[in-house]
């Protein structure tokens, strides 16, 4: 069961909303998204206690699942209606990086040197509730070696963004460990849910997209600004390439036709690198992207001693009348703390969502994603009772 606690600065934190204990929130919502900051939005009412102790910025939400934290943030902003109930929204502790300015820098070393300088200069300039750790960085680089400047002053959260995620993938991702924040830089969660969706058992609903707008078949890749004969030109493959600016794939064009796209890795400062990683991108690239949004039943509801839906695990989805049959990644869920089977879960998704920061990972190829694509299919499924959950657990 989640439960929502607030806490102004220099106070204790105190329960603001568990089901079934005290006054109730209307319509509470927590919203998890791998690489972002999340949300949590609510209405109160004027009669709960905490009405007039709300306040934007400083007053922040903590969402625990029994004794583990699953989301921190703080209000953004409130709107009273007329009936004098209070809309609140929340985001979540990512977004504390937009709160410090890196100031104009260079920088040649490591990801994980990079990240240090960075933090360094974030919790330099923010309260101590605001500061992070470096934590766990599993994105590597090929050279392991970056080189980052910038003669502006840019909000720290964006230079993370620019830096690193837009040129090396992965995610972004806050934690609370041992009473400590974290920030860490992964390529992957790296774990499995271990509840199955199934048709006919706990899949409710499943809508499934298709998006052809986003494939390519043939890759133009560029890599870092090199200067030859005087002229300053980005980095390209044609030296290791026979010749050839762009890479493409094959059984992709006889089935897609020519479809050209074009990426930069700012970073890659060798031909023969910049080739590998081509190929790599282009070999997911030339696939058609399928995102699922479902609505299942989190077995623990029925009181199961099950682990909960986690975002960013790897979770396995069966159901042949859609054509599902394989892994896909969680990434994002919508809960209705209210009303748990009211839940949305995303798997799956696009290019810039899925793929990009998994290119290198063992993971991703021993678990690709299989299953017919077909057109949009939408089906509704009878909720089973608590007790038919409970004979049909596995």
């Amino acid at each position: 069961m989640k439960a929502v606690y607030y806490q102004n600065p220099g106070e204790e934190e105190k329960l603001l909303y568990k089901p079934g204990l005290g006054f109730p929130l209307e319509e509470p919502v927590l919203t998890r998204e791998v690489g972002t900051a999340g949300s949590l939005q609510f209405r109160i009412y004027e009669e709960h206690e905490a009405y007039t102790k709300i306040h934007p910025l400083s007053t922040y939400f903590m969402v625990r699942e029994g004794d583990e934290e699953i989301f921190r943030g703080r209000n953004i902003g409130s709107e009273e209606n007329f009936y004098r109930m209070g809309d609140i929204i929340c985001e979540g502790d990512l977004n504390f990086l937009c709160d410090s300015i890196m100031r104009p820098y260079t920088h040649t070393g490591s990801i994980e040197e990079f990240m240090e300088k960075l933090l360094e200069s974030h919790n330099g300039q923010v309260e101590e509730r605001k500061q992070f750790r470096l934590g766990i960085v599993t994105v590597k680089d090929s050279n392991d070696r970056i080189s980052r400047s910038d003669s502006g002053y840019t909000k720290s959260l964006e230079v993370l963004k620019d830096k690193l995620v837009d040129t090396h993938g992965g995610y972004l991702r806050t934690r609370k460990t041992d009473g400590i924040y974290y920030l860490d830089y992964i390529e992957d969660y790296g774990e499995e849910n271990r509840q199955k969706i199934r048709f006919g058992e706990n899949l409710l609903d499943l809508t499934k997209y298709v998006e052809p707008s986003q494939i390519i078949t043939a890759l133009i890749p560029n890599g870092s600004e090199i200067e030859k004969n005087g002229e300053k030109s980005l980095l390209g493959i044609g030296e290791v390439n026979e010749g050839a600016d762009y890479i493409f794939n094959e059984q992709a064009v006889q089935k897609y036709g020519w479809i050209f796209g074009q990426k930069t890795w700012k970073d890659v400062t060798k031909a023969d690198n910049l080739l590998k990683k081509a190929r790599e991108y282009l070999d997911t690239a030339a696939g058609l992207p399928v995102t699922m949004q479902l609505k299942a039943v989190d077995l623990i509801h029925t009181g199961a001693d099950i682990q909960s839906f986690q975002v960013g695990y790897w979770t396995e989805v069966v159901s042949e009348i859609n054509g599902v049959n394989g892994w896909y990644m969680l990434t994002k869920i919508e809960n209705n703390l209210a009303d748990p089977e009211a839940d949305v879960i995303v798997l799956g998704g696009s290019i810039d969502t899925l793929t990009s920061g998994n290119l290198d990972n063992k993971k991703m190829t021993d678990k690709k994603l299989s299953q017919a694509v077909k057109e949009k299919t939408e089906t509704s499924i009878r909720l089973l009772t608590k007790e038919e959950l409970f004979e049909i657990l596995i």
